[in-house]
């Protein structure tokens, strides 16, 4: 019933201090594999032997051999039966240290690749505020002069795109009057500098002034709390906005086109 691991492995396991043990909130069973809630709010998937191995059960105590840090990789678990920590799965430390180095090759190889596709396509930046094209232009001065550079430029160019998009929309008196027309409340007067999760409860204004600042608010409340998480009417009204972002990069672009509407050309982005 135990895991096909080596002895020399298994040695390995034993001695290993980099381990917490934690208690299974909730199982769900996923192709060959289990997720997984423990007690310490980590979520994860983990892969499972076929019957009759014992299997993961609500209230089992379960070791999770690696450091619980967030971005911490995980190399193995074992199942408390009987008494006894059941080894389920378990990665050596020279597989683990070979399985890093090739995707730390292949990142980087993927960073180099695409950093040169997005400057080739993206070679005349004068189709962005002067501000962005000056953010852009710093990175990619960085990029050149540090050999260790982990610079993304896929993941810079889409808050700024978006924060360019947003800034040419939000400047159109007539966004004001579509956002008008559907009733968007926004965050009482003060807050609308803050991020959307940090607004205060309650029912949202519509009296907000009907200005640059105010639309690029009234386009993030769109798909907040005041109006119900909207996410269909801020695509319906904003239908150019990227489907990837993140919470990260849209957060960002919402942050450059409002220091942008506040300081003009001279914004510090």
């Amino acid at each position: 019933m135990r895991a096909p691991l080596t002895k020399a492995v298994d040695m390995e396991r034993l001695a290993d201090t980099e381990y917490s043990d934690v208690k299974i909130k909730t199982v769900k069973k996923s192709d060959d594999g289990y997720e997984l809630t423990i007690d310490d709010s980590l979520v994860g998937w983990f892969w499972w032997p076929e019957l009759p191995h014992p299997q993961p059960k609500v209230g089992d105590l379960m070791r999770v051999y690696t450091p619980m840090l967030f971005g911490m990789e995980r190399h193995g678990h074992a199942l408390m039966i009987l008494g006894e920590w059941w080894p389920i799965e378990y990665k050596p430390k020279d597989e683990q240290q070979a399985a890093r180095e090739k995707y730390l090759r292949e990142y980087e190889e993927r960073r180099v690749r695409e950093n040169r596709a997005s400057r080739k396509r993206f070679a005349d930046l004068s189709f962005l505020p002067l501000p962005l094209q000056r953010r852009i232009e710093h990175f990619r001065k960085e990029d050149d002069e540090q050999p260790d550079s982990s610079y993304m430029e896929g993941y810079e160019m889409a808050p700024v795109l978006e924060a360019s998009r947003m800034l040419k929309r939000v400047r159109d008196p007539e966004f004001g009057l579509l956002l008008k027309s559907h009733a968007i409340k926004c965050p009482p007067e003060g807050y609308r500098d803050r991020h959307s999760f940090r607004w205060p409860k309650g029912e949202g204004r519509l009296d907000w002034p009907d200005t640059p600042e105010w639309r690029l608010t009234a386009l993030e409340a769109i798909n907040s709390e005041y109006n119900g998480y909207n996410y269909d009417l801020l695509k319906e009204v904003h239908p150019e906005m990227d489907d990837g972002h993140s919470g990260n990069t849209w957060d960002a672009a919402l942050m450059m086109a409002r220091t942008i509407l506040r300081d003009g050309d001279e914004a510090p982005l």
